[in-house]
This record gives structure tokens, C-alpha cells and sequence, in this order.
């Protein structure tokens, strides 16, 4: 699939003539609503591939505000960083159970299928096991 297609879908109000209105189908609303007719967001989320986040400075600057904050809430110590064999060794020795694994960041155009100004680009740091 080439770069610029993106998978979307067409969205709109759950009505059925001649039924009743039921609550349990909400309708979504949005400032967009008005401009769209009865269509609505299909909130595709388009994968930017990690060679092309250098050159997205907007993609770059998602995901690092997103590892600023993992770093923010302490969610490592690098100070209790230690040699992955002496862990193993370790575990071995005492039968407990040790999980390796590493990080990976991500990042993804929200609403790829609006026009640029309603796009926005969410940075993720994933644990991969």
C-alpha cells in the first residue's frame, strides 16, 4: 500500500427509517459536525515509520514529549542498572522469575483522513517483551 493511502472508513448516524430513535446509538458530536453532513470522523491512526521521524519535526517532537514524560514520572531507574548476565545468573540461583525486554517508540498521525489542520501526531513508548 503506498504511503499516501489510508484505510478509513465511512461513518454516520445509526437511523433507521421508519424505526424509533434508540439511545443506545448515540449520535457523535463535534464542532465538525455541521461541516460534514451526516459523515463523521473515521479516526484512522496512520503509522509514521521510525526512519521518517527525523524528518517530521512535528512526529520527533510528539514522541519526545512522550519519553519527557515517562522520565517525568520515574518509570525506570537508571541508577539500579545492571549486567543482563548477572540478573540471569541471579535468577537461576534464587528461582525467580526475571523479564527482559526493551523500549520501542512509536508514533501515529491522528485523523489521517481530515485535511492537515485537524491532524495531530501522538508519540508512544511501548516495553516489548
Amino acid at each position: 500500500m503506498p504511503d499516501s493511502a489510508t484505510a478509513s472508513i465511512e461513518c454516520g448516524p445509526r437511523y433507521f427509517p421508519g424505526k424509533r430513535w434508540n439511545s443506545r446509538f448515540p449520535v457523535f458530536g463535534s464542532k465538525l459536525r455541521g461541516d460534514e453532513s451526516h459523515h463523521f470522523r473515521a479516526l484512522v491512526h496512520k503509522l509514521i515509520p521510525p526512519e521518517k521521524l527525523p524528518g517530521i519535526q512535528e512526529a520527533a517532537d510528539a514522541v519526545e514529549k512522550e519519553w519527557k514524560k515517562l522520565e517525568a514520572i520515574q518509570s525506570w531507574d537508571v541508577t539500579q542498572v545492571q549486567n543482563k548476565r548477572d540478573v540471569q545468573r541471579r535468577a537461576r540461583e534464587t528461582s525467580v522469575k526475571i523479564h527482559f525486554g526493551s523500549l520501542r517508540a512509536l508514533c501515529h498521525l491522528k485523523n489521517a483522513e481530515l485535511e492537515a489542520f485537524l491532524q495531530q501526531y501522538k508519540g508512544r513508548v511501548i516495553f516489548i517483551e
